[in-house]
């Protein structure tokens, strides 16, 4: 039986009006969404004062979506929580009730489609973008932000669908891989007494085959931190203990000779609730990474003391490098690399200048004929310095150089990308230093231990430069510039905690001291 009658769906929501006085009157009362107040005006305003998280039957699908992401804000590794939390959900709880009656002139609707709107903003702006940019580079990280604008951000999600949150992540990768191992530190729980562990008197170390009442503690630390599988409560070292030992020293960047001594204890002292934080100020900063790096790139990251070279988003090969000491650090930030520099003259800044070489000639004037070194003018020219009493001078009144060789301070080959803080990439005749496990040894310049492996990767689609052809320029002892065709994208970071591309988690120490002064930051001052 054919039947023509019509099914008519009454509408049961009408578009609120969210007018400039009830905007204004909102944040009165709400006064901690004041930071973000131009952002809701222009909101509206570019929606002709319309409403946005409802539809004609009720709260839009993003809605829920987005009460969902505050459920779970803890887990973005952010202390603070969100504000006036407690009251959107006791909102949420009414509207969403089946019963309830919408009205275009109700208060409580209108308050709460406020609420979902300024809500955003700050989510926005503290998970997604973190601090802002004159904060981070107070503190040193001058990596170039990019950030898009939040109302833009909120207008294009309300007109996606269920996956328009996630778009917004932080797209650096490591941020989900950090914030699984900080949801896993969260289940240890935190009655657990982390009491500080140290080696028996006269004792240098621990290792396999040994017998001590510390061990059945250190067997517990290694199976709460994922190293040991299965833990029994006895004193012996054995051979689980000792590859269990061996993961957590190379997790921690330590030497895995498999052998318990002071450097091991004193990673394995550092609590849970140490960790956890570490894990929670990296995630900052995986915020503050530009949301496009391009596919092909270059990354060291100081901490790890390695440079992780990337193509088509892939990590292709590793290389390990030396930076800067704590008094010379290696800056953060990012640029082009675009020259390779064979048998390169090495020209000294001037705190080298002042602080080393001058004094050296005051006690050899022969320093620089040692040295390989020259003085020049500013066209380059040699000047002849043989008869110059150094004695007479506080701050070095001439130009030098080191001429190209195997003792030159830069090695055999260096990399450019043209900065402000004069930072590149070179060659070492001191290879001795890549042996050790924490390399900061530098004057603020990164040293490579496999520079010839970067340069042939980098020309490897040149023709001209064949792997003869750069043996040749190589070792030749004249300056030579290779310009690059594209250049590509280099980051200098600093992260702490990461997860490598094994899946395990990676802790470093804080060896500039950006962790203690981004804590101080992110946990102790109410900063946008």
């Amino acid at each position: 039986m054919h039947d023509d009658s019509v099914i008519i769906i009454k509408k049961v929501f009408y578009p609120l009006n969210i007018d400039s006085d009830k905007i204004t009157g909102f944040l009165n009362a709400h006064p901690l969404f004041s930071f973000h107040a131009e952002e809701i005006k222009t909101f509206y305003n570019n929606r002709n004062s319309k409403s946005a998280w409802f539809n004609e039957y009720g709260i839009v699908e993003q809605g829920g979506l987005f009460i969902n992401l505050l459920d779970h804000f803890d887990e973005e590794g952010l202390k603070d929580s969100v504000v006036y939390y407690s009251k959107l959900k006791k909102q949420f709880t009414i509207i969403s009730d089946p019963n309830y009656s919408y009205s275009g002139a109700d208060s409580l609707t209108t308050q709460f489609e406020l609420l979902l709107t300024a809500e955003f903003f700050i989510y926005a702006q503290k998970v997604w973008f973190g601090l802002n940019e004159k904060t981070t580079k107070e503190l040193d990280w001058y990596i170039t932000r990019k950030t898009i604008p939040s109302v833009s951000m909120l207008d294009s999600i309300l007109a996606g669908g269920k996956n328009s949150f996630t778009a917004y992540d932080p797209l650096y990768p490591q941020y989900p891989l950090l914030k699984k191992y900080l949801k896993k530190y969260k289940e240890i729980p935190d009655s657990i007494l982390w009491n500080k562990l140290m080696l028996s008197e006269g004792i240098k170390f621990y290792k396999d085959g040994d017998s001590a009442f510390i061990i059945s503690e250190i067997k517990y630390r290694l199976n709460i931190f994922g190293d040991l599988a299965e833990n029994d409560s006895t004193n012996l070292f054995d051979g689980n203990v000792t590859v269990a030992v061996k993961k957590f020293q190379s997790r921690h960047g330590l030497k895995p000779d498999g052998s318990v001594g002071e450097k091991f204890l004193a990673e394995i002292n550092v609590s849970p609730s140490q960790r956890k934080q570490q894990l929670e100020l990296n995630m900052e900063r995986c915020r503050w990474i530009p949301r496009e790096t391009g596919e092909n790139y270059i990354l060291v990251n100081i901490p790890a003391y390695k440079m992780y070279i990337f193509e088509k988003d892939t990590l292709n090969f590793t290389i390990n490098v030396v930076v800067g000491k704590s008094t010379t650090s290696t800056t953060i930030f990012n640029d082009e690399l675009e020259y390779v520099v064979f048998s390169p003259y090495w020209v000294p800044p001037p705190s080298i200048l002042n602080n080393e070489i001058l004094p050296s000639l005051k006690k050899n004037k022969n320093y620089l004929e040692k040295e390989n070194m020259e003085a020049f003018d500013s066209n380059g020219k040699t000047i002849n310095v043989s008869n110059v009493d150094w004695s007479n001078y506080t701050k070095m009144p001439y130009r030098i150089r080191q001429k190209p060789g195997g003792n030159n301070s830069l090695g055999w080959v260096k990399f450019l990308f043209p900065n402000e803080h004069n930072i590149y990439f070179h060659d070492t005749p001191s290879r001795y230093l890549f042996k050790e496990s924490q390399r900061n040894f530098s004057h603020g310049c990164i040293r490579l231990e496999e520079p010839k492996k970067l340069a042939e990767y980098l020309l490897r689609y040149d023709t001209i430069y064949t792997q003869q052809k750069i043996d040749s320029l190589y070792y030749l002892g004249k300056e030579t510039y290779v310009k690059l065709k594209e250049k590509i994208p280099v980051f200098i970071v600093y992260f702490t905690a990461w997860v490598d591309e094994t899946g395990e988690i990676n802790f470093r120490k804080d060896i500039y001291g950006h962790d203690a002064k981004l804590e101080k930051t992110l946990f102790s001052e109410d900063v946008l």
